[in-house]
């Protein structure tokens, strides 16, 4: 994927971003599905127990360094009603990888695409359907472009050693031998 890309879901924009050489989708993007300010939906999201649940798993599966006793206590804290869910303390009390917070100018929360998955099927199931949908053909198209730029370039050495190949016989047999083909 390209340093950032966007797709368009049912007429929102929604950013994918290559950072720290993985993947991110842009969550607050996809919370402006709802009529309520995107950190507001994220942080329902993330105080749901299923929410946390999955993030849990997903660390587990993808992320070593993963502090799964941290996460039983984030957990308990994110029940608590006067506790402020942050993304930013998820990650540090954790180590989670799969959820980050840019700041600045086009910044925002991202997640991993299975992550922004979840968080489309919490948010709106019919949402996710069309996100899946654009999602996959953003990816089929890479592939095409991946698949072409691949055969470019094996062509292109493959000539390049026919090149090789002629100007090593010029050079053992001499000038003649151009003569003979």
């Amino acid at each position: 994927m390209m340093k950032k890309t966007k797709i368009e879901v049912q007429g929102i924009e929604i950013r994918l971003e290559k950072i720290k050489k993985q993947e991110y989708v842009s969550l607050t993007d996809i919370a402006r599905f709802s009529d309520q300010k995107p950190a507001v939906v994220i942080n329902s999201w993330m105080r749901n127990s299923k929410t946390l649940l999955f993030l849990e798993t997903w660390e587990k599966v993808h992320n070593p360094k993963f502090k799964v006793s941290h996460m039983t206590d984030f957990r308990l804290k994110a029940l608590e009603e006067r506790y402020s869910i942050s993304i930013n303390n998820y990650v540090k009390e954790t180590g989670a990888i799969g959820l980050l917070v840019k700041r600045g100018k086009y910044g925002g929360t991202y997640a991993f695409s299975e992550i922004a998955l979840d968080f489309c099927s919490w948010l709106s199931p019919q949402f996710k359907v069309y996100l899946y949908k654009e999602f996959e053909q953003l990816k089929t198209a890479e592939l095409e472009i991946k698949q072409k730029e691949k055969e470019f370039y094996l062509n292109k050495m493959f000539n390049n050693s026919l090149e090789n190949a002629q100007y090593s016989k010029y050079l053992i047999d001499g000038p003649e031998s151009l003569e003979e083909e």
